[in-house]
């Protein structure tokens, strides 16, 4: 926990001291006001659910029932569900108030702490049934309205209820425009952003009626507006209630660590780091600016919609492995918000009896005439249960859920887990159940397991090799698809991702290289893009093969702030046809400062709308060759079968776009070397070892010493490969002189042919 939450905390327990330290009486001291006042006033400042649960965990229990711990307890809660939108804290938190209520009707503390958690309760959207006591308003607001007033009539001279009065009394009327807003978006047309207008021209919190703002605009399709109206609502929540609702946007998608920085910020710094937050999102996926947070809002948008459990309450039950944000939405909206809707669905939902789910009547037999129990021919069905496949080019991913009670979709790691656990013991275990006990084998369970992987073949070969009936009972291959079903809820639940949806992806080869040129750094990106992959080429009028690609390069720093977008089409030109081991080469030349950098590159075929790479290459580009230390470039990989070349700021540079080379061939590199001195004697080495460091035999190294002829140089260098099985391998070269060392690494593949 950091520094300053152990701080706080100390501090609320010591005023928590404080008022347990005065006796209960008729009329509540001016001291205990104070007391929890100032109580509240340090809670607004804490954000961290964590935190807060500490804080409930803490309380003395032995004095839980006097009427100052439980109005602290009920504060903790009140501020808990506003953060995490739990409506069973809010719920905790009235019903211990209305309790003191009834007890010392006449503190004006106990009112007032019941109209505040009534606001925030109106602010969250979220609704409670109305206790006996509170007044007869339907909208939360009202009720706060009406609590702050009795604590005014308790003791006229109570001023902390008289501006949290003010700011109910614009809620009172300002809820309302915000719940018809809500209820009107999916209409798609302007109602709900002249609602949300007027209740920010009434007074309302800005942090709250822009964040709606966002929601109404993205809903209409004005997906500008929205972007700009979410960056005006994270400027200006300032309020407890709007940092609180904005934190509930960004907590389905944070992980702990920026959440966490999220909780430490300033007001004033709130703006710039949600910016940050949501630019970082739109560069991993090569997105346009602003284009992962209108995303964000439409997906938020659909699971409020359509993936509401119905119920507030949830249970943990068997076979959970995932428990979400507090939100009355399932796990589907988990899913969905963090990477969109998936690109293929399944769902089984034939009925079939089960040992937990058959339905028993009698019978009689007819040679004895004995009264039996027999299994009924209509039994109920399996569990409500559906899978989703999200396709990537790295490894698909694949979710599978079920609903064991209404609509309340859980995440499973196992397509198993839909059944009970009794079932799903017998099944890993390799057991059908005892034909005899059930009457024959129309009632084996392991029949059961194999339609439901016969649902779900469509998805993954696992699967069609699980329903062909043999590959159920080997435990091998029911371990591989719950391993991997674990793995796969780990990612999914702890990433995000917005990437370009196309009907296939291919194996583009992209390698980055940092490289210096006399006006300045340089960002040098070589591709490959596979023949085999592309659409049919057109024809030109010169009896030439054209191939369009689109191409999309975005260029930023390490924590992945965007330093360049380019978006081009190349035409390449061919006077052969092409086999399908062939690629299409070229190189873009990007400008840029020194230092660590990561690009990434979209490239895709328009005809058969195919796309390839995408993921971050690292590279580092030197500091001017001048600079007086030692400095060395990217090591540019070359071949001396490539007919591609950079004109580099000495002359053509070979490059290897494939990054692989023939076994036995020879490995071309070229570097720059800056900070040197004339004369002095520049040592280089050159290592290549297995990428996985095994047999180190394996190798190849070479030594070479030269004499500085200026400040800085070009060189080139032949690494012969000879004696290298095919693999990888990591091609380390390090220069030393006199004023240091300096190494870089490549990773290069040596084939068979």
């Amino acid at each position: 926990m950091h520094a300053r939450l152990h701080v706080l905390r100390r501090s609320l327990l010591a005023l928590l001291a404080v008022t347990l330290a005065q006796t209960p009486l008729p009329a509540q001291t001016p001291d205990q006001q104070a007391a929890l006042a100032e109580f509240e006033t340090a809670l607004d400042r804490l954000v961290s659910p964590d935190t807060l649960k500490s804080l409930l965990r803490s309380d003395d229990a032995s004095q839980g029932g006097t009427p100052i711990p439980r109005i602290r307890r009920a504060l903790v809660d009140a501020r808990l569900g506003e953060v995490t939108g739990d409506l069973r804290a809010f719920g905790r938190a009235l019903d211990a108030l209305s309790d003191v209520a009834r007890q010392q009707a006449s503190w004006p503390y106990v009112w007032y702490s019941i109209g505040r958690t009534r606001l925030k309760l109106s602010q969250t959207g979220l609704e409670l049934p109305s206790p006996g006591w509170d007044a007869p308003d339907s909208t939360d607001a009202g009720k706060a309205v009406a609590a702050l007033g009795r604590a005014l009539q308790a003791d006229p001279t109570f001023r902390p209820a008289d501006s949290v009065l003010a700011r109910a009394r614009i809620e009172q009327v300002g809820a309302p425009l915000l719940a018809a807003a809500y209820a009107e978006r999916r209409s798609g047309g302007d109602s709900a952003v002249r609602a949300v207008h007027r209740y920010l021209a009434l007074g309302g919190d800005s942090g709250i009626g822009y964040l709606e703002l966002a929601g109404a605009l993205v809903d209409g399709d004005r997906a500008i507006e929205a972007s700009e109206a979410y960056g005006v609502a994270a400027d200006h929540a300032l309020t407890p209630a709007s940092v609180a609702r904005l934190r509930r946007d960004l907590v389905w998608i944070a992980d702990s660590a920026e959440l966490g920085e999220f909780d430490r910020l300033a007001d004033s710094a709130r703006g710039t780091w949600v910016d940050a937050f949501w630019e970082r999102r739109d560069v991993i996926d090569a997105r346009r600016p602003g284009e992962r947070l209108v995303e964000h809002l439409r997906r938020l948008s659909y699971a409020e919609r359509e993936f509401r459990r119905g119920t507030s309450r949830r249970f943990a039950g068997f076979g959970d492995r995932y428990r979400g944000p507090p939100s009355d939405l399932d796990d589907r909206a988990v899913i969905y918000i963090r990477h969109g809707p998936p690109d293929e669905r399944a769902i089984f939902s034939r009925g079939f009896p089960t040992k937990e789910n058959m339905a028993l009547t009698g019978g009689m037999n007819p040679e004895t005439g004995a009264i039996l129990e027999r299994v009924s021919e209509h039994a109920a069905d399996i569990p409500a249960n559906l899978s989703w496949k999200y396709r990537r080019p790295e490894g698909d991913l694949i979710f599978h859920f079920v609903a064991r009670s209404g609509q309340d979709y859980r995440l499973i790691e196992s397509l198993l887990d839909v059944f009970s656990a009794d079932t799903v013991i017998r099944l890993q275990a390799g057991m059908s159940r005892d034909h005899g006990e059930m009457n024959g084998p129309g009632y084996d369970d392991t029949q059961f397991a194999i339609a439901l992987f016969e649902s779900r073949a469509g998805l993954d070969p696992l699967y069609a090799r699980l329903s062909a009936g043999s590959g159920l009972r080997a435990t091998r291959s029911l371990t591989l698809e719950r391993e991997t079903g674990r793995r796969t809820l780990a990612l999914g639940t702890t990433t995000d991702s917005y990437r370009a949806v196309h009907k296939a992806w291919m194996p583009a080869v992209v390698q980055g290289y940092g490289v210096a040129a006399a006006s300045g750094g340089r960002a040098l990106v070589v591709f490959a893009v596979p023949v085999a992959a592309l659409s049919e080429p057109t024809t030109s009028e010169a009896s030439e093969l054209v191939y369009p690609l689109q191409f999309r390069l975005v260029l930023s720093t390490p924590d992945e702030h965007r330093i360049m977008q380019i978006d081009t089409v190349r035409t390449f030109t061919v006077k052969r046809q092409l086999g399908d081991r062939d690629y299409l080469t070229g190189y873009f030349e990007l400008p840029t400062s020194a230092g660590h950098k990561h690009v990434r590159v979209v490239v895709v075929s328009p005809g058969r709308d195919v796309a390839g790479s995408g993921s971050a290459t690292a590279l580092e580009v030197p500091p001017p060759l001048d600079a007086g230390r030692l400095t060395l470039s990217d090591l540019v990989l070359g071949s001396e079968s490539s007919d591609l070349a950079w004109p580099g700021p000495d002359g053509p540079v070979s490059l290897n776009p494939l990054g692989a080379y023939r076994k036995g061939s020879e490995a071309r590199l070229y570097y720059q070397v800056g900070g040197l001195r004339r004369g002095e004697t520049i040592r280089t080495t050159i290592d290549v070892t297995p990428a996985d460091s095994s047999g180190r035999r394996n190798h190849a190294a070479s030594t070479f010493t030269a004499q500085a002829g200026a400040e800085w140089q070009s060189e080139r260098r032949e690494v012969s490969l000879e004696g290298l099985k095919p693999g990888d391998y990591v091609l380390s070269l390090t220069v030393r002189t006199d004023g240091g060392s300096a190494t870089r690494r490549a990773t290069v593949t040596v084939t068979k042919r």
